[in-house]
């Protein structure tokens, strides 16, 4: 699964800066499971850590069941 055409909606495009896709996609790469659904989530929020502005991603799909939360530094990537 996921070889082959990759899809997002028009909304994510218009909306999700180009690198934050590209490491969306990476993220469903990566994922260590026997098996990855059709259908991945992201939930994205903009958080301050510390005295950081940081990009949390909630990376998650329901069959099998997963879930992994990253928190990326954003103050060099702008």
């Amino acid at each position: 699964m996921f070889t082959g055409d990759r899809y997002i909606t028009q909304g994510i495009r218009a909306q999700v800066p180009a690198y934050l896709q590209n490491m969306l996609w990476y993220m469903i790469e990566t994922m260590d499971v026997p098996d990855k659904d059709y259908l991945q989530v992201f939930q994205l929020e903009g958080v301050y850590e510390a005295g950081k502005r940081k990009q949390k991603i909630i990376h998650s799909q329901e069959h099998p069941a997963y879930s992994h939360t990253y928190a990326i530094c954003m103050s060099t990537v702008e």
